[in-house]
């Protein structure tokens, strides 16, 4: 099994059917007080989104919640420390749906990244709707996810960016269908944030084919076939 950590700003238990587990339930927001977080249940909040479409197409991921926002705000001391907790427990999969264009090269930020990436860790994390340079998503070594309205990609479908010069690597669908006791309760915006999920979800597939052994760059050849497979069935 691989496990997946959602960096974000925490999750709710049973707001959607399936998000009813997690393995870890840690709080980054404070640096000097790293707790277990503790999010009242049914409660809708970005990370409990992102965690219910990864588990709709990846129902048997073992998610890690990472809660580094407090108040809508956060440090990216917050993000270095979450992604060092990934590196200690073996998680292999992060999924950062949000970014920013203020921290840019930030040193201990890029250190860590570089220090996943190089261990196996497959990083993947949302672009700017509008184009704008977004970290930590345009860093190199990070599976960068965006949205294109023109394409109309459906549910897991995705489309791998053939622009080498753009800073984004992935396309995915940011409309997602969320359910409770069977019935449709939430549907998303067609927004990088939701489509990074997505995308989280197939890299997770593709690690438990490929036996976890690989990275970014052979995980994206991997979606990349895929890709070309759904094209043909077009």
């Amino acid at each position: 099994m691989v496990d997946l950590a959602i960096i974000d700003t925490g999750i709710s238990l049973n707001c959607f059917d399936n998000v009813a587990s997690l393995e870890s339930n840690i709080c980054f927001s404070d640096v000097n007080n790293v707790h277990e977080d503790t999010i009242p249940e049914n409660t809708m909040t970005h990370g409990t989104i992102c965690a219910s479409i990864i588990r709709t197409y990846a129902p048997s991921v073992l998610l890690h919640n990472l809660n580094v926002f407090i108040n809508g705000i956060c440090h990216v001391e917050s993000i270095v420390m979450a992604i060092q907790y990934c590196l200690e427990r073996n998680i292999r999969v992060i999924n950062i749906s949000f970014g920013t264009n203020y921290i840019k090269d930030d040193t201990d930020l890029k250190n860590v990244i570089n220090l996943a990436t190089d261990k196996g860790v497959i990083i993947i994390a949302s672009a700017r709707k509008n184009g704008i340079v977004t970290y930590p998503a345009h860093y190199s070594n990070v599976i960068s996810v965006g949205v294109k309205t023109e394409l109309h990609l459906r549910k897991n479908k995705i489309k791998i960016n053939d622009n080498t010069s753009s800073l984004i690597n992935v396309f995915a669908c940011g409309i997602q269908h969320l359910y409770k006791g069977g019935r449709l309760i939430h549907v998303t915006a067609d927004e990088p944030s939701y489509a990074t999920a997505v995308v989280s979800a197939l890299v997770y597939n593709a690690l438990c084919d490929l036996n976890g052994e690989t990275n970014s760059r052979k995980v994206i050849e991997v979606l990349s076939k895929e890709d070309k497979d759904n094209e043909k069935q077009r």
